[in-house]
């Protein structure tokens, strides 16, 4: 194929049909500097226009394809049926690479929105606790906590280990996000943590850089210095199953690549990846401040089948068009 021949022959025929290059640019729904890319051979029509363009011309396919007039009029029939069938088979892969491609900038926009929604809502946490809340007693019975201005939005949590003696304790939590600190959404300033006979110690939690800040304590003791959070500790077991399981799928893919199953211990390897990926992405620079699980988490799921559908269609296009250019060979 020869894209200057082409060239010449759609603006012969074209001068032979009396049409300027908007005239025929407007009857093949382009511009006109399209038409002069073609007919300079800086350019070639695309599969689906070939055809219109034939028809416009009173040309066959395959005439345009050689750039030139075939004579014979057996030959030029029979060319042009096997021209046809092959353009209807190229414009049907045509169409479903195109819907490919939909689908993956769909499912990349849909991984990148995810990721912007949980990182704009993810708690940033107050290091500087005097600044943001007191604890007092309210009435007679009643403990509250008085948060700062600028707090967003707090987690109190209540436990007690269960032995005899063991003190009850309650956690608050005050952090901001950056939805919060744009549009300036903000919770009530005092919040009742409890009856006084029910609390013995309030800490603020979590923190990891320093020993948990006692608020209140009514028993005379400070028995705990630091909380390690169940959150992050649900986070780091499932990254180390995750990149645990992710590994050993790659290196079974490795080992049996040339197999008939290789493809499927690839696709299921390629979940546990998804999944740990997904986690790096959703915490990332903030692997220290996590403690709000059911939050994160959601956000780990959504990603992490976003990414592995993703990976599951671009692994589907590479693997067609390997077998396209074999067949094709």
């Amino acid at each position: 194929m020869n894209t200057e021949k082409t060239g010449k022959l759609i603006g012969a025929l074209r001068k032979e049909k009396g049409m300027t290059q908007q005239q025929l640019a407007e009857r093949l729904n382009v511009s006109d500097k399209a038409i002069s890319r073609w007919e300079t051979g800086r350019g070639f029509p695309e599969i689906s226009i070939l055809e219109d363009l034939g028809k416009v011309l009173d040309v066959s396919v395959a005439e345009l394809l050689k750039g030139e007039r075939i004579e014979d009029g057996a030959v030029s029939k029979e060319v042009n049926e096997i021209t046809e069938d092959s353009l209807h088979i190229f414009r049907k892969l045509a169409e479903q690479k195109k819907i490919r491609y939909l689908l993956t900038g769909f499912l990349f926009a849909a991984a990148l929105l995810i990721a912007l929604i949980v990182h704009l809502h993810s708690p940033i946490l107050y290091p500087q606790v005097s600044k943001v809340l007191s604890v007092d007693k309210v009435g007679e019975d009643k403990l509250a906590a008085v948060l700062a201005d600028d707090v967003a939005e707090y987690d109190i949590f209540h436990f007690n280990e269960g032995e005899e003696g063991s003190p009850n304790i309650c956690t608050i939590s005050c952090y901001h996000t950056l939805w919060n600190d744009w549009f300036g959404s903000r919770e009530e300033k005092i919040v009742i943590l409890g009856d006084q006979k029910d609390i013995d110690l309030v800490y603020y939690d979590p923190w990891t850089e320093a020993p948990n800040t006692l608020l209140y304590n009514s028993t005379g003791s400070e028995p705990y210095e630091h909380f390690i959070t169940l959150p992050r500790l649900l986070y780091n077991f499932w990254l180390l199953v995750g990149i645990v399981c992710s590994l050993v799928g790659i290196v079974l893919y490795l080992i049996l690549r040339k197999k008939w199953y290789s493809d499927i211990i690839l696709k299921i390897a390629m979940l546990p990846l998804s999944f740990t990926l997904s986690i790096f992405i959703i915490l990332f620079g903030k692997f220290d401040e996590v403690y709000n699980a059911v939050y994160y988490f959601s956000g780990i799921v959504m990603l992490g089948l976003c990414l592995y559908l993703l990976f599951l269609l671009v692994y589907d296009m590479k693997k067609k068009q390997k077998t396209n250019e074999k067949r094709i060979v």
